[in-house]
């Protein structure tokens, strides 16, 4: 049996409280003794039975369920009994009973509860009058995935969003979200709003308790943001009670397994031995060396062949570190209901993810290394109608997160992300022929001390950095990280309509506080460490040799630090919106106001953002419509006469299919519309550092001239030193947006939109780079400028088919793709050395563009072949090519001299490969439902994007992977074999183990991201009338994927050069899950 701490006292506990409170609320209910029982049937507009409606009686807690036929019956109590029909995906109805004893409804598809109404920047819209570009999904669609993170539950769902994830750590799962592609050299996130209020952490929110999440992408739909908007707008609405029908408790548990999926392939010590001597030869290969001046003779070979040996073994560093599985336990149980008074939702939910680390026992160690995350989440929405005219509403989230992991700040890491990085890369590092990982019992040093195993044996080390993977898993002590989301939300809504209709007013505030406190414990000192040298010959004898004192187990020492930070969110909006025969009209105005600290600790001072939006809306026969948005921000980062900014955007719509001369077409094509959009927003994201309008100026430190004597003492040997110089010009980036859409709808089935994009951004914060020294003062103590511009264009397609194929059959399709292209026009970029082949590395191209070598293909295959052809390898005026940065070898690749000048060097280099960033994303989610069963699956994928990979992942001084098993050889050379590596190298690299058009490697990738089968049981197939539904699902994440990696060990998605991730750290993770939800 698996053991799994918390998470079952988790799971019961919250289990307890939710049971507690559906008691509370089912005990409040309205007795009457006059009973009258009611019987009917419930179907749809084209007659069909509706199953697994609920039929509840008005002002109590009595309902029941429709069964297969679309039947109900139940009583009736009072003089006027009022019953209400529900269903997802259709309106509600109210219905008299009228002293009937039998009712027979028809309940109609509700456009509102599918996809009518979307959520855009402080308000919502229909979505037929739309004419921004806003994308939307429903929580039914996200809680397919079993993804701890909710951002990576984003990716392949929402058009234009593209979704990286960089980490599978526990509690580091870090995610990257870009809309519609980079068009800044600064902070490219957008901004995302949680019910309304900027939030940035929504990593560890619950799937749960989301109803919706929406994507705002051009300026009209983001400038009301300000200088906020540029890089677009995420906002997420979680649930609220209904006030139909009687309270709902929804309860759930998913059980997953977890595991890495691209683990390395492992070469036998014997082989991986072989490629040693191998890369040695290559790097001595003028001369002819015997067997005992290799690194590894005949003699230890045989004996790598032979096994049963400590010191010659057949390790996998991958295995001994990393575990086949992982559990993962997610349990949820929420309650929803009301009246036309009040409503409620209130969720709690708990995740407890295991770590793939091996870990020794922690009963041992006297502490526990290993990898955990505990997540509890609550979260409870009230909505209260106050009076006839007034209304209110409380939002109250909590999140506590319990992280535990190795201690990083031993190895002064002070980053457990980074920590990770260091183990995979020593699990890259670690060859199957190091002894290890501990000391066997009863081994003795070379003066023959046995070497002490109690209370654990001495961990094997290599001379290397960090020693022994074993050990800086397990010796180095632990970490606990316990961080809190404490967010509230209160707001106030008065319907002035009894001064005219449709005018309405609201006021908003949050305050949201989120503490963090980290433990640190470590070793007190670093012990019980020993090398083992086995012996190269048959003359040797292998031997340990102790290099740390073997004292009593150190004793545990703890540090311990917190800090918190705080956000206040203010907003008071105006609203109205009425109709006038054929004219609709719309207006907002809101004032919003932040205030926020990043950390308690620190000395800078609260964050002040003070904003004004419009938005006014005018629609004319549901056919012709126009809008207008603004807004107007200011933020203290900037000087006084540069604190505001005025950001406005004009769009229309034509929506063609409600015009007469469609009326004939309208049955085939149901939605026809025509938009376009053009404004500005803004983005004042500028890193954590403030006040860039004023010089820096510092007590102590070095000036940035490096003169620490150029000012004057305050005393003490206290010095007032410059660090910088400010700039009062310094302002805010300008994003020009013009977005062109079309959609479509034909027979009611089948719907796609298409939009061109195209954004030019100005006024980028860069630092100059243009400067000369002359001038006395270094680049790094110049101001920082608005000089930096970029462009940024594209398409996207959405396309989506329901179709109800048969009275049990239904199909559903959607497929996303979007297209996004950056280049760099200005960056303050000096030009290269002169003759250099490109004189920029930014200016013209993507941002993050790879570089590297060209190799010369064409030149018999792009490798040296042998001495004489290095001595008479040409370029094309037929001079002979040096290479300055190191000597070519027989095996080695031949580069290009692009500038010919008969040197391979800097002034070579070429644009290789795509950026980092794809600029491709796509996605195919096909659904196909059969009575109760529900097959869905979600293919992701990504394409024009690449990584270079020879640092740390494919060169020589790295694990060895299969694809090392077929470099060039002097044998494979003579024979005729093929050969798909160049020559490996024993001296750290080579001149092909650099950025290079082999190295580049091509991130396309599909992946079927989910896949879950499930069967639902309504409540008529169960005895038990207290259970509306009872589902069980089995599903995967991260199931399979198609690549052309030419490693299968690399993760095409978490690659290096894209935002905080170097493609080494902790990798991502396959799932396998069942589930069990119940609604009662």
């Amino acid at each position: 049996m698996i053991k799994i701490p918390l998470q079952k006292s988790g799971a019961y506990i919250l289990m307890r409280i939710f049971f507690i409170i559906v008691f509370l609320v089912a005990a409040v209910s309205d007795i009457n003794a006059q009973e009258r029982r009611i019987s009917g049937t419930l179907k749809d507009i084209k007659g069909e039975p509706i199953p697994g409606a609920t039929v509840s009686l008005k002002g109590t807690s009595k309902w029941v369920v429709t069964d297969s036929l679309g039947m109900f019956s139940t009583t009736v109590t009072g003089d006027d009994p009022k019953l209400v029909f529900s269903f997802i995906g259709f309106a509600v109805k109210e219905v008299s009973v009228n002293g009937r004893t039998v009712i027979h409804e028809v309940l109609r598809e509700d456009i509102s509860q599918l996809d009518g109404v979307v959520v855009v920047g402080y308000g919502t819209q229909k979505k037929l009058t739309v004419t921004g570009a806003v994308s939307s999904v429903e929580s039914k669609e996200l809680k397919q995935t079993s993804a701890p993170n909710f951002s990576a539950a984003l990716a392949g769902r929402l058009s234009g969003l593209s979704s990286l994830q960089v980490s599978g750590q526990p509690g580091y799962d870090q995610v990257n979200l870009y809309l519609r592609g980079v068009g800044t050299m600064n902070d490219a996130s957008p901004l995302i709003l949680i019910d309304g209020v900027p939030r940035s952490n929504i990593s560890s929110l619950d799937i749960n308790e989301v109803a919706s999440v929406t994507v705002l992408k051009d300026a009209s739909a983001t400038a009301v943001f300000g200088v906020r908007g540029a890089n677009g707008v995420l906002i997420i609405t979680t649930k609220r009670g209904t006030s139909s029908g009687p309270p709902e408790v929804n309860a759930s548990v998913t059980y997953s397994q977890q595991e890495v999926f691209n683990r390395r392939p492992h070469i036998d010590s014997w082989d991986y031995a072989g490629l040693e001597n191998q890369a040695y030869i290559n790097d001595n290969w003028s001369q002819e060396l015997r067997d005992d001046q290799l690194p590894y003779p005949k003699f230890m070979i045989d004996k790598y062949k032979q096994g049963g040996d400590f010191f010659y073994p057949n390790r996998d560093g991958f295995k001994e570190a990393i575990k086949d599985f992982a559990p993962q336990v997610r349990s949820n149980v929420s309650l929803s209901g009301g009246n036309d008074k009040a409503k409620y939702f209130v969720n709690m939910g708990h995740l407890f993810q295991g770590g793939l680390l091996k870990t020794e026992d922690p009963g041992v160690l006297g502490y526990d290394p290993s990898l955990k995350l505990n997540r509890f989440n609550t979260r409870a929405n009230f909505d209260y109608k106050i009076s006839k005219y007034l209304k209110g509403w409380l939002n109250l989230s909590t999140v506590i997160e319990k992280v535990n992991s190795p201690n990083s700040q031993y190895l002064q890491r002070y980053d457990n992300t980074v920590l990770m990085g260091d183990i995979f890369s020593k699990i890259n590092e670690q060859k199957p022929m190091y002894p290890g990982p501990y000391v066997p019992e009863g081994s003795v040093d070379a003066l023959g001390r046995e070497l002490p195993t109690y209370p654990y044996p001495m961990a094997v080390i290599q001379q290397s950095y960090l020693g022994s993977l074993a050990y800086v898993i397990n010796r180095y002590g632990y970490a606990k990280e316990t961080r809190m989301n404490l967010e509230s939300t209160a707001g106030l809504e008065l319907d002035l309509s009894f001064l005219t209709k449709g005018l309405s007013t609201k006021f908003m505030i949050s305050y949201d506080t989120y503490p963090m406190t980290t433990t640190y414990s470590a070793l007190s000192s670093v012990t019980w460490r020993a090398t083992a040298v086995p012996a190269k010959n048959e003359t040797q004898t292998s031997y340990f040799a102790q290099i740390d004192p073997a004292l009593d187990w150190p004793s545990l020492m703890v540090a311990r630090n917190a800090s918190s930070y705080y956000k206040m969110n203010m907003q008071y909006a105006i609203n109205y919106a009425r109709t006038f025969g054929r004219h609709d009209v719309g207006g907002m105005v809101t004032l919003v106001r932040d205030n926020w600290v990043n950390n308690s600790n620190s000395p800078d001072l609260p964050y002040n953002v003070l904003g004004l939006a419009g938005r006014a809306t005018y629609a004319y026969d549901s056919r012709y419509l126009a809008e207008v948005n603004v807004g107007y921000n200011g933020s203290e980062q900037f000087a006084p006469a540069n604190r505001f900014g005025f950001f406005p955007a004009v769009s229309g719509a034509w929506i063609v299919s409600n015009e007469k001369f469609m009326e004939a077409l309208r049955p085939t094509i149901s939605n026809l519309k025509i938009r376009g959009s053009y404004g500005l927003s803004g983005n004042d994201k500028m890193g954590g550092q403030r006040f860039l309008y004023l010089d820096q100026t510092v007590l102590g430190g070095i000036p940035a001239d490096g003169n620490p004597y150029g000012f004057p003492s305050l005393g003490n040997g206290q010095v007032l030193n410059q660090i910088g110089l400010g700039n009062p010009a310094i302002s805010w980036e300008v994003a020009k947006k013009q977005n062109y859409g079309l959609e479509v709808g034909i027979l009611g089935d089948l719907n796609f939109s298409i939009d061109y994009f195209r954004e030019n951004r100005t006024k980028i914060l860069i630092s100059r780079s243009t400067v000369p020294m002359l001038q006395g003062y270094p680049l790094s103590g110049l101001p920082k400028v608005n000089l930096g511009e970029m462009q940024n264009y594209g398409m996207e397609l959405e396309a989506s088919y329901r179709k109800k194929l048969s009275k049990d059959l239904q199909l559903s399709l959607r497929g996303l793709f979007s297209f996004s292209r950056n280049k760099v026009i200005k960056s303050d970029e000096p030009k290269r050395l002169d003759g250099s082949y490109y004189q920029y590395r930014m200016q013209g191209f993507s941002l993050y563009q790879n570089w590297g070598y060209q190799i010369n293909w064409e030149d018999r295959g792009g490798y040296f072949h042998d001495a004489d052809d290095i001595i008479n390898y040409k370029n094309e005026k037929g001079e002979a090519i040096a290479y300055a940065t190191g000597s070519p070898r027989p095996g080695d690749f031949k580069y290009k001299d692009l500038n010919g000048d008969g040197i391979i060097d800097q002034k070579d280099l070429a644009p290789i490969g795509y950026s980092p960033i794809p600029e491709i994303n796509y996605s195919t989610n096909v659904s196909i439902g059969y009575k109760g069963f529900d097959l869905t699956v979600l293919f992701q994928g990504i394409a024009n994007a690449s990584a270079m990979y020879y640092s740390g992942m494919l060169e020589t001084t790295g694990q060895f992977t299969p694809l090392h098993m077929q470099a060039w050889t002097k044998e494979r050379e003579a024979s005729g074999a093929p050969f798909v590596y160049p020559a490996l190298s024993s001296l750290g690299g080579s001149v092909s183990v650099t950025g290079n058009d082999f190295f580049i490697q091509n991130r396309t990738y599909c992946r079927i991201k989910n896949a879950e089968l499930s069967y639902t049981f309504q409540q008529f197939l169960m005895k038990r009338k207290d259970v509306k539904t009872m589902r069980l699902a089995i599903s995967a994440n991260n199931l399979f994927t198609w690549d052309k990696l030419k490693v299968n060990s690399i993760d095409p998605e978490n690659a290096p050069g894209q935002q905080n991730s170097n493609g080494l750290g902790f990798p991502l993770v396959r799932t396998y899950s069942a589930a069990l939800s119940i609604t009662l």
